[in-house]
């Protein structure tokens, strides 16, 4: 099969997921919309969308000429006339809505990946505590720095064994503190969508290259925090949305690849690819063959890069 082909299959795939990603979120949007009515507003002042308005504004997370949809697919799927839908589209307002519907939907994925992989990471710290014993931290090693990785409410309450640790120990070796904020604030009450595994977490980034580019920023921003603070899963995240990302043909991928902030994903990305690789304490946690596959997998990203 031809490179041509398998970025076409690859790129449809994306799409139709993306398409029904979508269409779970925008439900969910629409679920408390009252349709306005005129009674009680004066002639010409604007009562705001009916309901197929507002559907169709909200597709419009979807319009992405490179690598999405166009106007006439989404027209299809909202259900209204194309030539209704471009009419529509020169009005401040709707494209008002657009921008706040590609942000809002953007927010709910970054928050959902966030819910999975920070809630996995607090449990990989609670399980450690309980693995190390009242007496004993586990710290994370690497060539350029000691990292440990302490949750909020072990700061707020500390045990006298880590207030210590943290008052003598970690400042005079120079160990960076990473705080992980495991609040129920933050994990429970914030809107997501429910992920239960990293094949659905995985398919969710890559579907993100068919939405409107706006729709990926809120995950992109925090990625390299995420990645910076050894987080895991977000590497992943990072390689899908970086240039092993094909979209629907050379040309997108490329546009896609070029901007400054997949850029700089893709550097943080190798970073924390040798920096894990590279480390004593990785090595001994995760085994050597995790090591071995990582250091696989980074090999094929520079290939894929430099189309080697």
């Amino acid at each position: 099969m031809k490179k041509e082909d398998v970025v076409k299959i690859g790129w449809e795939q994306k799409r139709d997921s993306a398409i029904e990603f979508g269409k779970l979120m925008l439900k969910r949007m629409m679920e408390n919309y009252q349709e306005p009515t005129r009674a009680g507003t004066p002639k010409g002042d604007p009562i705001g969308f009916s309901r197929k308005k507002k559907w169709a504004a909200l597709w419009m997370i979807l319009y992405n000429r490179d690598s999405g949809l166009g106007l006439k697919e989404i027209a299809k799927i909202a259900g209204v006339p194309p030539g209704v839908l471009r009419v529509w589209r020169t009005e401040g307002a709707f494209k008002k809505e657009e921008g706040e519907a590609c942000k809002k939907v953007g927010e709910l994925i970054r928050d959902s990946i966030d819910t999975k992989l920070i809630g996995e990471e607090i449990e990989s710290i609670k399980k450690k505590r309980e693995a190390d014993g009242p007496d004993k931290l586990s710290l994370l090693l690497s060539e350029k720095q000691t990292i440990f990785k302490i949750l909020k409410s072990e700061r707020e309450n500390p045990t006298p064994f880590i207030k210590k640790f943290l008052v003598e120990e970690a400042k005079k070796r120079r160990i960076r503190i990473i705080e992980i904020d495991d609040s129920d604030k933050t994990f429970v009450t914030r809107p997501h969508i429910e992920i239960k595994n990293d094949d659905e977490l995985y398919a969710w980034a890559a579907c993100l290259v068919c939405f409107d580019p706006l729709v990926s920023q809120p995950l992109v921003r925090i990625l390299r925090s995420r990645i910076d603070a050894a987080i895991g899963g977000y590497i992943g995240i990072a390689s899908i949305l970086s240039a092993a990302c094909h979209v629907r043909d050379e040309k997108s991928r490329r546009q896609w690849n070029a901007r400054p902030e997949i850029k700089d994903l893709t550097k943080s990305m190798i970073e924390a690819w040798i920096e894990l690789i590279s480390s004593p304490e990785a090595r001994k946690d995760l085994g050597p063959k995790t090591i071995e596959e990582t250091a696989e997998k980074l090999k094929r990203f520079i290939f894929q890069q430099l189309d080697l």
